[in-house]
């Protein structure tokens, strides 16, 4: 029976479309971390998802996040999980900044060989605290990357 309450938990905690865990099962994930330890986060949302959805389908698109989400992080204190909605995605990894780094160059390397792109923000989550405000903190830097990012655009036209 254990083992069937496990396995339902998985069920529900894990998003099929994308192959990665979702929010509930992100923050599940969170809950169940020893406090006290620094964690880094990524903090990613894919550009122009939307757009690309209409113009390719979803199903195409499912097919190239979860071909992006599939990479080999070698760590097995490194979930990836959406987030807010279904382009925003936080990724947690281990203790050392450089293995969140070497998470991110693969993402990018991923994202790069399946004709997407993203926007992200790299932070520090302790344990301790609420992991949803550090996604929030990430979030804004992100959506300020994006916004002015536009700006540069519009002078430059």
């Amino acid at each position: 029976m254990e083992r069937d309450i496990r396995k339902l938990e998985l069920n529900l905690s894990f998003d099929e479309n994308y192959g990665i865990l979702n929010r509930s099962g992100l923050l599940n994930f969170a809950r169940k971390q020893p406090r006290g330890i620094k964690r880094h986060v990524i903090f990613i949302d894919i550009d122009n998802l939307h757009a690309l959805n209409q113009q390719n389908g979803y199903e195409a698109m499912n097919n190239r996040l979860r071909a992006m989400f599939s990479i080999e992080t070698r760590q097995s204190d490194c979930f990836i999980g959406k987030f807010f909605s279904g382009d925003e995605i936080l990724c947690v990894t281990g203790t050392k900044k450089q293995d969140a780094e070497a998470v991110l160059e693969k993402l990018k390397r991923a994202a790069t060989k399946n004709e997407l792109s993203f926007t992200y923000a790299l932070g520090t989550w302790n344990t301790s605290e609420n992991l949803e405000r550090e996604a929030s903190k990430l979030a804004e830097k992100v959506l300020k990357i994006k916004s002015d990012h536009r700006k540069d655009v519009i002078k430059a036209s």
